[in-house]
């Protein structure tokens, strides 16, 4: 990939050992991969570290930045783990920015397709695909065509940056007030409803 479409993933996990490595082989398998894919082990107690640890040795460019163990849970750790994998990220010229959860599936040509979206689309600064329980129809399409899941957002570096931060909020909500304040910094947001997620969990 040529140095203007680089992009880089951030990911939350937290005891994920059963549904870690489909999300590792669809991102392994992308037909444009990540300069850098950190995956943010949470305190996890079971083989999440382990199995990402794996990926590691075959996929260099896949980081393991595991935390201390937190003392209680809420939504907002997963902005505080978020946080921390974006600080951790050694690559530097990138122009999107994804965060992507640790338990969902994708087609091999879904970051090319998102990145064509924003290539066309020079205000787009937030995008990403539909994601979908698995067992429930695919062609279950939310209404609203403008906020993204929290699972698959994906940013335009400036986009990301602008924002100054997630906002971390204990009862959870932080992907569709994200999305609000993108718009509210001057950039387009989209819901990509040609591009399926399957969420695993």
């Amino acid at each position: 990939m040529n140095p203007r479409g680089q992009y880089v993933l951030v990911t939350p996990a937290k005891n994920e050992e059963a549904l870690i490595g489909e999300t590792i082989k669809s991102v392994v398998g992308q037909t444009v991969r990540p300069a850098e894919w950190m995956i943010v082990s949470d305190g996890s107690t079971d083989r999440t570290d382990e199995i990402v640890r794996a990926a590691t040795v075959v996929e260099p460019w896949i980081r393991l930045l595991p935390l201390p163990p937190r003392a209680q849970r809420s939504f907002a750790a997963v902005v505080h783990a978020t946080e921390a994998g974006v600080r951790a990220l050694a690559v530097r010229g990138y122009e999107y920015i994804g965060l992507l959860d640790s338990d969902v599936r994708f087609q091999p040509d879904y970051f090319k397709k998102v990145i064509d979206c924003f290539e066309r689309s020079p205000r787009l600064g937030l995008a990403g695909g539909v994601v979908i329980d698995v067992g429930l129809p695919k062609d279950r399409l939310p209404r609203n065509r403008q906020d993204v899941p929290g699972a698959v957002q994906f940013f335009r570096r400036a986009c990301f940056e602008g924002l100054g931060g997630l906002l971390a909020i204990p009862e959870g909500g932080w992907d569709a007030l994200t999305c609000a304040r993108a718009r509210m910094v001057g950039f387009e947001t989209r819901l990509l409803t040609d591009l399926v997620v399957d969420h695993l969990k």
